[in-house]
């Protein structure tokens, strides 16, 4: 009876910590013994030893509930309890009705709940930022968003996991936040500079040009058309760089993109005398920000016309698994390839990096972009030889329809 009031008395002092039914399964397996001898005593029950038995019997069967059921003998369960209620970080675990069943001190802390937060619905725990939250959700068991807390101007990636049964069965979600106001903030002021640098360095570009262009008329001479092309490559500096800034960003929004009909349009800005595209994706499409897509194709096509003599074929079609020809409904990811004269093996690591070129007048910008678009779409590149002996870059993690 002692010990039976202790642990009632330490749940009230921690309700909101312990599990419920690991206390109820101990209070009703101490409980037990002490109705059932207090009722024989009273003559309320017969005075017999099965009885007493049985008592016993639901002790120990409440007693196994507790200690295996809820793991009260697991090093490592408790370690894990101990490491999550210590995170800086929120987590949040719901049941498949949408009801809080777990919350450490942090997202307590950060989404201010009252004390009495078990068992309360989603969008009462997550109140004002809910439809935030939920606009996370889709049919995919895990997925990432990031959101603004405006009272604590704060930014947090948001990752949903579904947990699943032993049996395969949805036994709720794990929401986990991780702290990136650091990072997003850095991004802003990232851009802003960019931007900024790029307005500061357009104004006396801008008006050098026009001079330039004024003289050129009257005097139109080599050194006239070598300052002209200065210019024309500052200005497309200045172009790379804010795109570059902005490459790396956090993808939003991505729809159904059409490879083919985006690679053909692509084609039409840069294409030139003696370069022919050969596409073999037919109707595939992708899930990506179409803007971002049109980069990466753009900046390959170029590196692809700017490094190679014509005539010159640029490829692109579909990847499997290998890394061979697929078809759209086995595809893994798509390739771009050319038959020029290739990239060296050893070069192969460092070409994608910024700054990196070996042409003249090239800025080292345009493959760097490639990879940061990349990265941002949580995709893969590769570079490597094509199939006729040119450059192939080939970039998988990608969902094909």
């Amino acid at each position: 009876m002692v010990s039976g009031a202790i642990l009632v008395q330490y749940t009230l002092r921690k309700r909101a910590d312990v599990a419920a039914g690991q206390v109820a399964a101990l209070v009703v397996g101490i409980g037990t013994p002490i109705v059932v001898r207090r009722l024989m005593s009273v003559g309320l029950l017969p005075l017999v030893l099965p009885l007493t038995d049985v008592a016993f019997g639901v002790f120990a069967v409440c007693l196994a509930v507790a200690v295996f059921r809820y793991r009260m003998l697991d090093l490592a369960a408790v370690g894990r309890q101990e490491f999550v209620e210590g995170m800086d970080d929120p987590l949040v675990f719901q049941n498949d009705e949408n009801e809080i069943v777990y919350s450490n001190p942090r997202a307590r802390e950060v989404f201010e709940v009252e004390a009495r937060w078990r068992g309360m619905d989603e969008n009462s725990f997550f109140a004002p930022y809910y439809d935030r939250i939920e606009a996370a959700s889709t049919d995919e068991a895990t997925r990432n968003t990031t959101i603004e807390l405006d009272n604590t101007d704060r930014y947090f990636n948001i990752k949903r996991t579904t947990i699943r049964t032993p049996a395969g069965y949805n036994g709720g979600q794990a929401i986990a936040f991780r702290d990136v106001t650091e990072l997003e903030k850095t991004n802003q002021r990232l851009d802003q500079f960019a931007s900024m640098v790029s307005h500061d360095l357009r104004t006396p570009l801008n008006n050098a040009v026009v001079q330039t262009n004024r003289f050129a008329r009257d005097h139109s001479d080599e050194r006239v058309e070598a300052l002209q092309e200065a210019l024309d490559r500052m200005e497309s500096m200045i172009d790379d760089m804010l795109r570059l800034a902005r490459a790396g960003a956090e993808i939003e929004t991505t729809e159904e993109c059409s490879l083919g009909e985006l690679a053909e349009e692509v084609w039409g800005t840069v294409e030139m005398s003696g370069a022919e595209l050969d596409c073999h994706v037919e109707d595939t499409t992708i899930e990506a920000d179409p803007v971002r897509l049109f980069q990466v194709l753009e900046n390959l096509f170029r590196n692809a016309l700017d490094h190679n003599d014509s005539p010159l074929t640029v490829r692109v079609g579909m990847l499997d698994e290998r890394g061979e020809l697929a078809s759209a409904d086995e595809s893994v990811g798509f390739f771009i390839e050319d038959d020029g004269r290739g990239i060296p093996e050893d070069q192969r690591d460092v070409i994608l990096e910024h700054g990196y070129t070996t042409n003249r007048d090239g800025s080292g910008y345009g493959l760097s972009i490639v990879r940061h678009i990349v990265d941002a779409h949580d995709w893969e590149i590769q570079v490597t030889d094509g199939t006729d002996g040119g450059t192939r870059f080939e970039i998988s993690g990608i969902e094909a329809r």
